[in-house]
């Protein structure tokens, strides 16, 4: 049974804020991305192993095949990271049956339909609602892009998406 260090959202994946700041204080030896279209892309999924550190695997799995690994084993071996590019993968991938306790929140970008929360992170009132509904299920969700920022409460965010 794998250990999970770090379950964060970020819309880069494998950056250079998760390989050297991130992964410098949990120490995974797998980072593991959970998103249906990188998964999907042979391409996408093999390049994640060129952005990981050295001596760590990095794998692409689809919401389904995440939840599967999960429940078979939790992940294997190791200490694990995953990540997430978006809320929606993260809401779906708890509700299929990947259970986590902690969520972090980094980038989210702009698009249409998202709202500034924090800084570069910008949220629809469809994510607000699915991370309201982790964290009412007992999921502690804050924002930090940084191991050494300040942490931000969900609810914090969720007061700027609600005005």
């Amino acid at each position: 049974m794998a250990e999970l260090v770090l379950v964060r959202i970020d819309s880069r994946m494998i950056h250079g804020q998760v390989t050297t700041r991130w992964n410098a204080l949990v120490h995974a030896t797998k980072i593991i991305v959970i998103d249906n279209e990188v998964a999907g892309n042979a391409i996408v999924a093999s390049s994640l192993q060129f952005a990981a550190p050295q001596g760590v695997k990095a794998l692409a799995y689809t919401v389904g095949q995440a939840a599967e690994a999960w429940k078979k084993n939790q992940f294997g071996d190791g200490r694990v990271m995953v990540l997430f590019r978006d809320a929606k993968s993260a809401y779906e991938s708890w509700k299929e049956g990947f259970t986590y306790k902690k969520l972090n929140i980094g980038n989210i970008p702009i698009s249409p339909g998202r709202t500034a929360v924090f800084k570069t992170c910008y949220m629809s009132q469809e994510e607000g609602a699915m991370l309201k509904e982790l964290k009412d299920s007992g999921v502690e969700v804050e924002l930090q892009f940084m191991p050494q920022e300040q942490k931000i409460p969900l609810e914090r965010l969720l007061e700027k998406l609600n005005k």
